[in-house]
C-alpha cells in the first residue's frame, strides 16, 4: 500500500507536471526548430547563412547567460510567478519573430525569446520539487523528462512541417497555443498550491559579471569551431571568462549577500551530479548531430528518413524515464544513475568502431540503447541534485542544472563540428572522432559517479 501512495500522481500534480514541461518543451523546441528555415530565412531576408545562424547563435546566448539569474530571482518572487512572465516574454517575442520584416529584426526578437525561454528553464523543474512532495519527485520528473527529450529532435520535424504549409512564421506561431495553455495550468497551479518563497537579495553587479563570464565563454566555444583553439580572439575570449569568473568567485566568497551559495559546490555529490549533466548534454547533442551527417553522406538516405531515425533515442528516453521515475527510488537512486551512465558509455566505445559499410540497423539498435541509458539517468539524477538543496534554493540549483546541461551541448556542438570539418575527405574519421571523444567524457564522469557512490554519506 505503501508504494501504491508512492506512485500515485494527484490530478492537480498531473497540472503541475505538464505545465512545467510545456515551458522546458517550448525551450528547446525553439532551439532547433529554425535550423530547418534558414534557407528559407536568407532567400526571404536576402542576407547571407552567417547573417541568419545569428538568430540561433545569440537566442543560446540569452538563454544561457540569464537562465541562473531567474533561478535565483524565482526563489525570491515565487517560480510560478517567474514561470508566467517568461511565457509573456516568450509568446510576445515569438509574435515578433514571426512578423519580423527584416534579419536584425528576427535576431533581435530571438534574443528576447531567448531571454523568455531562460525564464522558462530556470524555473520549470523548480516548481515541480517546490508543489509535489519529496517522495513522488523521482515519478514526477521521469513523466517531466518526456517534455525535455521530445523538445530537441522534434524541432526540425515539426519546423520543416510547417514551413511547408504556411511558411517560416508559422514556427513562431506554433508557440501560441502552447504557451497559453500553459498559461491557463499556471493559473490554476497560482490558484490552488501555496508557493514558497525566500526573502533574499538580488545583487545586480554579481549577475552582470557572471553573465559577462558565460557570454566569454559561450563565444570562446563557438570561436574554437570557428577559427581554433590558439586563434587570438579565442584566447582573449577565454581570457574574459576567466577573469570574470574569478571576479564573480571573489566577490561571492567576501560579500554578506552572494547570489549562489558557492558552498554548495564543496559537496561532493552536487558538484558531481551538475558536471554529470553537463556530459549528458554534450553526449546527447552529439547523438543528436552526428548521425544525421552518417546517414545523409555515407549511407545517401533522404531527409525524412534520417528524421525518423533519429527520433529513436528521445522516445527510448521519454519511455524508460518512466521506469526510472517509478522504480529507482526502491531499487536505490544511484544504481539507476550508474547503469543509465554505463549503457551510454558503452553506445559510444561501440560507435567508435563504426564503419561505412555497417548495417543502419546497427546504428539504430545504438541510439535506443542511449535513449534507454538516457531514460535511466535523467529522472534519478534530477531528483538527487534538486534534493541536495534547501527548498529555498530550489530555483537557483534548478537554473544551474539546466545552464550545465546547455554549455555542454554548445562545447560538445563546436568539437564535434570542428572534428567533422577537419576531416571532411574521411569523414568516418570525423564521425570517430566525434564519438570517441563523447565516450572518453563519458567513461571519466562514469569513474567520478562510481566513486561518489562508493562514499557512503552520499548515498540514498
Amino acid at each position: 500500500m505503501k508504494n501504491q501512495n508512492i506512485r500515485s500522481i494527484t490530478p492537480i500534480e498531473h497540472i503541475i507536471i505538464i505545465t512545467a514541461g510545456i515551458g522546458m518543451f517550448l525551450a528547446s523546441l525553439d532551439t532547433g526548430i529554425i535550423n530547418v528555415a534558414l534557407p528559407t530565412l536568407t532567400q526571404t531576408f536576402n542576407v547571407s547563412v552567417s547573417t541568419i545562424t545569428w538568430s540561433i547563435s545569440l537566442y543560446t546566448l540569452a538563454l544561457i547567460s540569464f537562465v541562473v539569474t531567474f533561478g535565483k530571482l524565482s526563489d525570491k518572487y515565487g517560480r510560478v510567478s517567474i514561470y508566467m512572465a517568461g511565457l509573456i516574454v516568450f509568446s510576445l517575442s515569438s509574435i515578433l519573430c514571426g512578423l519580423s520584416i527584416n534579419a536584425p529584426m528576427l535576431i533581435s526578437f530571438r534574443v528576447l525569446q531567448g531571454i523568455g525561454a531562460s525564464m522558462l528553464q530556470g524555473t520549470s523543474a523548480a516548481i515541480i520539487t517546490t508543489m509535489i512532495p519529496q517522495k513522488k519527485h523521482t515519478q514526477a520528473l521521469g513523466m517531466f523528462a518526456v517534455f525535455i527529450s521530445l523538445g530537441p529532435v522534434l524541432g526540425p520535424s515539426i519546423g520543416g512541417f510547417l514551413i511547408s504549409i504556411g511558411g517560416w512564421p508559422l514556427i513562431f506561431f506554433i508557440n501560441i497555443p502552447f504557451s497559453a495553455l500553459a498559461m491557463w495550468g499556471a493559473f490554476i497551479i497560482k490558484k490552488r498550491m501555496n508557493e514558497s518563497k525566500n526573502d533574499t537579495t538580488i545583487n545586480i553587479s554579481e549577475n552582470i559579471i557572471l553573465i559577462i563570464s558565460i557570454l566569454a565563454l559561450l563565444m570562446g566555444i563557438n570561436s574554437i569551431s570557428n577559427y581554433g583553439v590558439l586563434n587570438s580572439i579565442t584566447v582573449i575570449l577565454f581570457v574574459i571568462f576567466i577573469v570574470f569568473l574569478a571576479i564573480f568567485i571573489y566577490r561571492e566568497l567576501t560579500i554578506k549577500t552572494p547570489m549562489l551559495n558557492l558552498k554548495i559546490f564543496k559537496n561532493l555529490k552536487v558538484t558531481t551530479l551538475l558536471l554529470s549533466f553537463l556530459v549528458l548534454g554534450g553526449s546527447t547533442s552529439i547523438i543528436f548531430i552526428v548521425p544525421p551527417y552518417y546517414l545523409e553522406r555515407l549511407k545517401h538516405m533522404s531527409s525524412w528518413e534520417v528524421g525518423l531515425i533519429n527520433l529513436f533515442t528521445p522516445l527510448a528516453i521519454a519511455i524508460f524515464s518512466q521506469i526510472s521515475g517509478k522504480y529507482s527510488e526502491k531499487m536505490g537512486q544511484y544504481k539507476f544513475i550508474i547503469t543509465g551512465f554505463s549503457i551510454m558509455t558503452l553506445c559510444f566505445l561501440i560507435m567508435t568502431q563504426i564503419e561505412e559499410n555497417w548495417s543502419v540497423a546497427i546504428l539504430i539498435l545504438l541510439l535506443i540503447l542511449y535513449g534507454v541509458g538516457g531514460g535511466f539517468f535523467i529522472p534519478p539524477n534530477t531528483a538527487l541534485t534538486m534534493g541536495s538543496v534547501s527548498p529555498k534554493e530550489q530555483g537557483t540549483i534548478g537554473a544551474l542544472q539546466r545552464m550545465a546541461q546547455n554549455i555542454g551541448i554548445a562545447l560538445y556542438t563546436s568539437v564535434s563540428s570542428s572534428l567533422i570539418a577537419n576531416n571532411e575527405t574521411n569523414l568516418i574519421h570525423g564521425f570517430s572522432y566525434s564519438w570517441l571523444f563523447a565516450f572518453c567524457t563519458l567513461f571519466l564522469m562514469l569513474i567520478l559517479l562510481m566513486i561518489t557512490n562508493k562514499n557512503r554519506k552520499y548515498l540514498d
